[in-house]
C-alpha cells in the first residue's frame, strides 16, 4: 500500500499545482496595471480592440463600418451592400471584398455573418493571447483536461485512503490522503475552468475598462475619436453610429445572424440527440419494424413494435 499512497498523493499534488498555474494564467500579467495597460493597449490595432471589446460580432461591425467610411463599399436603403472601390490595402479589407461575391453586391446580414465566421477573427484572437488579454484555445483545452484528471486523482486518493484505513488500522498516512483530497476538492471549486467561461483573462477585462474610461479610445463621438467612426464602433458598438439608417440595418443584421446561429445550434443538438437515442429498447431504422410493416421472407412478421439488432429473414420472426 505504500506505493499506492505515494502514487496517489504525488498525482494529486502535481495535477493540483498544474491547475493552480492555469488559473493564474487566466488572471493575466502581474504588476502595476496602469503601466501594463498603457503598454499593451498601445500594441493593439483597430481590429484587436474591436475583438477585445465585443468579440467576433464587434469585429464584423467594425470591418463593415471602416470599409464603408473609406468609400470602398456603399449601402442602399434596403441594406444591400455594393462595392464602389475594389482596392484593398489590408487583409481585413480583402476579407470584406471577398465576401461581397463575384457580382460585388451582397445583403448586409449575409456579409456580416460571413465576416463573423471568417478565419480572420481567429487570427485576431490569437494576437490577443500574446499580451495575455486572452487565453489561447490550447490553454483552455489543457485547462479542461487537467481539471478532469485532477478530479480522477481526488477519487483515487479517496479510494486509496479508504483501503489503507481498512488494512493498516492506526497508520496516519490515510488521513494525509483524506486531507489532500479535501484540499483538492476546494481547489477544484476555485480553479474550475467552468468558472471562466470566456477566454478573456481578468487582465483583459481591466484593459476593456481602461479603453472605455481612461484612454482617448473612450470618446463616443466619432468626430473626436482618434480612429474615427470605426474606432468608436470598435469600442462602443453600433449604437454610436450617427446615420440612423445604417445603424438600423446593422442592428437588424445582428439580430438575424443571432437567430440563424440559434436555429443552427438547435438543429445540431436535435440531430445529435436523434442519432444517440438508438440504444437499449430502441433500435435503429434498419432493425425496427412498425406495426404495419413486415420483415423480409414472406412468412416472417413483426409481432412487436421493434425488432432486435439482428435482421429478420427467411422463416424467422420478430417476437
Amino acid at each position: 500500500m505504500t506505493a499506492a499512497f505515494i502514487v496517489a498523493l504525488t498525482a494529486l499534488c502535481v495535477l493540483s499545482a498544474w491547475l493552480i498555474g492555469l488559473r493564474l494564467q487566466a488572471h493575466g500579467p502581474r504588476g502595476p496595471f496602469d503601466d501594463l495597460a498603457t503598454q499593451n493597449c498601445h500594441r493593439l490595432d483597430l481590429w484587436g480592440i474591436a475583438y477585445l471589446m465585443g468579440g467576433r460580432d464587434r469585429v464584423a461591425d467594425t470591418l463593415i463600418v471602416k470599409t464603408y467610411a473609406d468609400g470602398r463599399i456603399g449601402m442602399d436603403d434596403r441594406g444591400k451592400i455594393n462595392v464602389i472601390d475594389a482596392r484593398a490595402d489590408s487583409a481585413e479589407e480583402r476579407a470584406v471584398l471577398r465576401h461581397c461575391g463575384s457580382e460585388w453586391n451582397v445583403a448586409l446580414k449575409t456579409l456580416r455573418g460571413k465576416l463573423r465566421s471568417d478565419p480572420l477573427s481567429d487570427l485576431i484572437e490569437n494576437r490577443l493571447s500574446e499580451p495575455k488579454l486572452f487565453l489561447s484555445e490550447r490553454t483552455m483545452r489543457t485547462w479542461r483536461i487537467v481539471a478532469g484528471f485532477q478530479v480522477a486523482a481526488i477519487v483515487v486518493a479517496a479510494g486509496t485512503s479508504l483501503g489503507m484505513l481498512l488494512h493498516s488500522g492506526s497508520d496516519h498516512r490515510p488521513f494525509a490522503l483524506v486531507i489532500a483530497a479535501a484540499l483538492g476538492i476546494a481547489l477544484r471549486a476555485f480553479c474550475s475552468p467552468s468558472n471562466h467561461r470566456q477566454r478573456m483573462t481578468e487582465y483583459g477585462e481591466k484593459a476593456q475598462h481602461h479603453l472605455r474610461s481612461r484612454s482617448p479610445w473612450g470618446r463616443q463621438d466619432p468626430d473626436l475619436h482618434p480612429a474615427g467612426l470605426a474606432g468608436a464602433v470598435a469600442v462602443f458598438g453600433t449604437a454610436v453610429i450617427p446615420d440612423r439608417t445604417m445603424r438600423h440595418h446593422l442592428e437588424n443584421a445582428a439580430r438575424s445572424n443571432a437567430i440563424s446561429r440559434s436555429r443552427a445550434a438547435r438543429r445540431r443538438a436535435s440531430s445529435t440527440s436523434s442519432t444517440s437515442s438508438c440504444g437499449g429498447a430502441t433500435c435503429s431504422s434498419y432493425s425496427s419494424c412498425s406495426s404495419t410493416s413486415s420483415c423480409s421472407g414472406g412468412s416472417s412478421s413483426c409481432s412487436s413494435s421493434s425488432c432486435s439488432s439482428s435482421s429478420c429473414g427467411g422463416g424467422s420472426s420478430c417476437s
